[in-house]
């Protein structure tokens, strides 16, 4: 399957990470908020984020602008219906998160695939809200800014070091009992 229409539900800072790295990478992204102001706010924390890729040189300000033009806004599950990958990013309440993904399974096509940004709760039981488990994933975002991540063969030892920090909070995750999957 091809990703082609992301949607993002929760505009906050992790959500506003996600959308940012969306639209960035190409994206169409509709993102959903409670309210049209919360979505205007994520809007310009969105903008933030890119504009200072503009002032560190990163990003030119067409390819900002381009990108900013890739984000929908909406205060409707509804409007996620043509997304290819929703990502929730509500609060860390259980209860939300499974109503979040009882509406998305509802609206969204059979084929899409519905993801969490929890940190803390269990994906299996977010997912039982569904009538498709199997296509409910788990996927945390850690607000790292693109290309902040060093590519295979251009910094070696960076790219080494970083692999051994995540190996290690691998390995603390399940001395304490979390999935792999759950740790970033």
């Amino acid at each position: 399957m091809e990703i082609r229409r992301v949607g993002v539900v929760g505009l906050g800072t992790m959500g506003a990470g996600i959308a940012q790295v969306s639209v960035q990478a190409g994206f169409e992204t509709v993102g959903r908020e409670v309210s049209n102001e919360l979505g205007e706010r994520g809007k310009a924390t969105i903008d933030r984020y890119l504009s200072r890729g503009v002032e560190k040189g990163r990003l030119t300000r067409e390819a900002k602008d381009t990108a900013i033009g890739r984000l929908t806004l909406t205060t409707e599950l509804a409007d996620l219906a043509d997304c290819d990958l929703v990502i929730e990013a509500v609060l860390e309440e259980l209860p939300l998160k499974r109503e979040v993904f009882a509406e998305l399974d509802r609206v969204t096509r059979p084929e899409a695939i519905l993801a969490t940004n929890t940190s803390a709760l269990s994906v299996a039981e977010i997912a039982e809200a569904t009538e498709r488990p199997e296509r409910v994933v788990g996927m945390r975002h850690a607000l790292l800014q693109p290309g902040s991540c060093p590519a295979p063969g251009r910094d070696r030892a960076r790219a080494q070091e970083l692999g051994r920090r995540r190996a290690r909070r691998l390995r603390l995750g399940r001395r304490c009992g979390q999935a792999a999957g759950q740790l970033q």
